[in-house]
């Protein structure tokens, strides 16, 4: 007689998030056209691939946090929402970069005691958006106290201010970090006139964000 297969703990912890009653509830709702779609795309090779993906990565993370048994046991609510909201954006994460921005996040969360709520619901939703890229940019440009976002060279560059053309990958980077609301147009003084800044949640990102010491 074949015994039934029993589920590693990765596909034990796969299976028991909401995102599959989600993906139920929400073809059910739509109607006929998104229920019929759902399984074709399930049976893919890119849902393959996904399923690697993500298994390997909870793998990873699951690793990482049995090793952390101390931290774990004083998780706040905060750290917990947190933690939670990450792990739920990497099962719709392909971009191999963005998941492992969100295995540095699970994993440096643990470190996140004094996380006020807010900055939990903020940071999870920023995560759950940004994209790799923009997160790069931030990393690499926030020592830059100014970004001058204009298709013209600027009247007088400062060392302190990077200058992006609009119309570059950069530029557009750039416009999806204002609609992140992560940069902002800078203070209206004259030597500030036409420039942006960053938003003081940047700093917070990216010591989440940031990789092994």
């Amino acid at each position: 007689m074949t015994l039934p297969l029993t589920p590693t703990k990765v596909e034990a912890i796969a299976g028991g998030l909401p995102v599959q009653a989600t993906l139920t509830a929400v073809a059910a709702l739509a109607g006929r056209p998104l229920a019929a779609l759902l399984p074709v795309l399930t049976n893919t090779l890119a849902a393959g691939r996904q399923r690697k993906r993500v298994e390997s990565a909870l793998a990873d993370i699951e690793s990482e946090l049995l090793a952390q048994q101390e931290k774990l046991s004083r998780l706040t609510d905060a750290q917990y929402k947190f933690m939670n909201e990450v792990v739920l954006t990497l099962l719709h994460t392909t971009d191999e970069r963005k998941i492992e921005l969100l295995k540095r996040a699970v994993r440096n969360g643990l470190d996140l005691s004094e996380m006020p709520d807010q900055d939990s619901v903020y940071l999870s939703r920023i995560i759950r958006d940004i994209s790799a890229q923009e997160a790069e940019f931030l990393a690499r440009n926030f020592r830059m106290q100014r970004i001058w976002l204009n298709e013209t060279p600027m009247p007088e560059q400062e060392a302190s201010t990077i200058a992006v053309d609009p119309s570059t990958t950069d530029g557009q980077i750039v416009a999806g970090l204002i609609t992140l609301g992560l940069v902002s147009t800078a203070e209206p003084t004259w030597d500030d006139s036409g420039l942006l800044k960053y938003s003081p949640m940047v700093a917070k990102l990216l010591a989440v964000l940031r990789a092994d010491a």
